[in-house]
């Protein structure tokens, strides 16, 4: 996986973790936000209940010495009447009487429903007020919600009431609370909590984003580091290809002035000695030197770029580069091809070629080396090449370390490995090379 990969990746997780973190965080604090409205609900409902049995407790015992008397005529029931129809608190607040019937005995804030059935009266949500409060009543528990006008504001409010029924007299009697102003309350809780919400969503959302920006700054940095790094490793490799390439030139320099150059000056001057005594033995001479020097020559092309190699040409190759290294060092040299009819490819075959001739130059040059040996097999689609010297030491010059590096440097991009080995006995060249090359690897060329 690549760095650029490994960056997106790393934001993509983080990204993803910040995104399951709020909304976990949205969750419970939802969760939260709903239990503490529904507390506050319930806190407020309690008290409003606690505060309706205490109003009718008081009405209870305003009226209780009428209705423990023991009379029930109409001037008892109407002085009866006339108390709770005096009771009031604040604005809204009054109580009511009816009869099992459903006929309205006292309403303080709409007298004129007084003396009127109200049995079929429903609410706009279908709630059949009075009988579901007379029904309350019957059954002891007391409390029903409905919409009933509010005084204060002539609106259609939602109430909270409590009504007690009083059995010889065959009354209904009760008040209320208009809810308005809890829902209010409620609601202002609910806003409150959602603000609370929201700015801690707003935090971690900060937070969120101060992590993400250091996770980008920090993938950018070791993106950067990364770039650098191998920059230097470029850098470095490139600096041996010059030091590898600075070599070879000066061996090629060397071999053209040492030999060619020589062979060839030698043969004008005689050729010039010749022309001027007309001798024809020293023209003969004249002519092998050229030969030799023609030779040379083919030699030296052969190195610099052999021809197209194939499964049948790479044993010869080898055992031509063989040939040059004795001719070139005076070495004898053996070779041990154990290919039988393996076929790599043309550019792993053109490539171990040259890596022999230049691994056996490289072994052939050290001091006291009187022999060097060639192993070639193929293993698992892996083309093992092996050069030994026999004898010699290492002379541990920079060149020979910038020739095996450049060895180095040609077989790594086709995927090859070349590893080297000192002993007494004599020096050893080991490369691996894959018989297919790889997709991205061209022909190598020197």
């Amino acid at each position: 996986m690549s760095l650029k990969q490994k960056t997106v990746l790393l934001v993509m997780l983080s990204l993803l973790s910040l995104a399951a973190v709020g909304a976990l965080l949205l969750h419970q604090s939802r969760q939260l936000a709903e239990q503490q409205v529904a507390l506050l609900e319930e806190r407020l409902y309690a008290a409003h209940r606690a505060e309706l049995k205490h109003y009718v407790e008081l009405a209870l015992a305003a009226i209780r010495p009428l209705y423990e008397s023991g009379r029930d005529d109409a001037a008892t029931r109407e002085q009866a009447k006339a108390l709770l129809a005096g009771l009031d608190y604040g604005d809204d607040g009054y109580f009511f009487a009816y009869d099992t019937g459903g006929n309205s005995l006292v309403h303080p804030r709409k007298p004129e429903l007084v003396g009127h059935n109200l049995w079929a009266l429903t609410d706009p949500h279908g709630r059949q007020v009075i009988q579901a409060l007379l029904h309350t009543a019957r059954r002891g528990d007391g409390f029903a919600r409905y919409e009933w006008e509010k005084p204060s504001t002539g609106k259609l409010t939602g109430k909270l009431g409590y009504v007690v029924h009083l059995p010889r007299w065959d009354w209904m009697i009760g008040t209320g609370v208009y809810l308005d102003d809890v829902e209010r309350e409620i609601s202002a809780s609910r806003a409150k909590t959602r603000a609370r919400i929201d700015a801690t969503l707003g935090g971690v959302a900060a937070l969120g984003l101060c992590v993400l920006l250091l996770v980008l700054a920090s993938a950018v940095a070791l993106n950067v580091a990364e770039r650098r790094r191998t920059a230097s490793r470029l850098g470095a490799r490139a600096r041996r290809l010059l030091d590898a390439q600075e070599a070879e030139r000066s061996r090629i320099a060397a071999a053209l002035r040492d030999g060619l150059g020589q062979r060839l000056e030698a043969a004008r001057i005689a050729l010039e000695h010749a022309a001027a005594r007309d001798d024809g033995a020293a023209l003969a001479a004249s002519h092998s030197a050229l030969l030799a020097a023609l030779d040379d020559t083919h030699r030296l092309a052969q190195t610099l770029q052999p021809a197209a190699l194939d499964a049948e040409t790479l044993a010869e190759a080898i055992a031509r580069a063989a040939r040059d290294a004795e001719t070139a060092h005076g070495v004898h040299v053996t070779v041990d091809n154990r290919l039988g009819r393996f076929a790599p490819q043309a550019p792993q075959a053109l490539a171990l070629s040259r890596l022999a001739g230049d691994a056996l130059a490289l072994v052939a040059v050290r001091e006291g080396t009187r022999a060097a040996s060639v192993e070639l097999h193929e293993d698992g689609g892996t083309l093992c090449l092996t050069v030994r010297g026999h004898g010699g030491a290492n002379r541990g010059e920079r060149s020979d370390e910038a020739l095996l590096q450049a060895l180095r440097d040609r077989a790594e991009p086709l995927g090859g490995r070349v590893a080297s080995t000192a002993s007494r006995d004599g020096a050893a060249i080991a490369i691996r090379l894959p018989a297919t090359a790889p997709r991205s690897a061209a022909p190598e060329a020197r």
